[in-house]
């Protein structure tokens, strides 16, 4: 009964505690993705693909506070027939609305897909072609910024000394809000699993890593179910050999 009570006990101040550092415990969660720096001057602003609504903005932004000469865009896959809706299309008008002219834009190729590694792909393409002091500020959402770093590294290696990434903000959600909403919520949560998912499959250490962890739990697991096994085998006779000998005594 005495344990019973201290389990509730500490289950209750476990609870309790969950309770009260909530809050900071989750702002830490969004917060942790946000790998942005603060800007400087640099010879392009690369605007990433995706959420033009707020990445355009802060991109043209930079530009017109004199930051970088130029904006760069990636170009998009285009999904269905209007080609008026590509991401890097709608980027373009929204920069140009923001009084970033035409001839302080450039577009890249883009080499492959909408993935992140495929974009850090072009921009290493376009960095050879530069001088080599060239340097970039690449804009994407505040909790993007950790995975495409990520990425951007596995692919340009020394080249990232070039690079530095600069926070957008998302709309209808931030780290301090993001468990408020559906939207937000899938946005943070799945930004972590992402992030997982290229650490596992575009790094072969973290595979090894990973595989290892697996294979030793499991060794660990079939190991004590045997041991286990092993003991109630060993203990029958001795439980059989004492009922029988309290059966003679009786």
């Amino acid at each position: 009964m005495r344990r019973f009570r201290k389990l509730v006990l500490f289950t209750l101040l476990i609870v309790a505690g969950i309770i009260v550092i909530r809050r900071p415990l989750l702002i830490a969660v969004g917060r942790h993705l946000d790998t942005g720096s603060s800007p400087h001057a640099v010879d392009f602003v690369v605007l990433l693909p995706g959420h033009e609504a707020t990445r355009a903005f802060v991109v043209a932004g930079l530009v017109k506070k004199g930051y970088a000469p130029t904006a760069v865009l990636i170009p998009s896959k285009l999904y269905g027939q209007d080609a008026s809706k590509a991401q890097h299309v709608i980027g373009r008008d929204i920069l140009q609305s923001q009084g970033i002219a035409g001839d302080q834009i450039i577009e890249l190729p883009n080499l492959h897909d909408d993935s992140t590694f495929s974009n850090a792909e072009s921009l290493g393409t376009f960095l050879e072609k530069q001088h080599a002091d060239c340097r970039l500020i690449v804009v994407t959402n505040d909790y993007h910024t950790r995975r495409s770093t990520w990425a951007f590294r596995q692919v340009l290696k020394d080249r990232m000394t070039q690079i530095e990434f600069v926070s957008a903000p998302a709309d209808y959600h931030s780290a301090e809000t993001w468990w408020h909403s559906p939207r937000g919520t899938e946005a943070y949560l799945s930004e972590y699993f992402k992030l997982g998912y290229y650490m596992l499959r575009y790094n072969r250490q973290n595979r090894i890593l990973f595989l290892g962890t697996i294979t030793f739990v499991v060794m660990s697991g079939a190991v004590v179910t045997l041991r286990r096994r092993k003991r109630k085998q060993e203990q029958r006779p001795a439980n059989l050999a004492s009922a029988t000998e309290q059966g003679h005594t009786a």
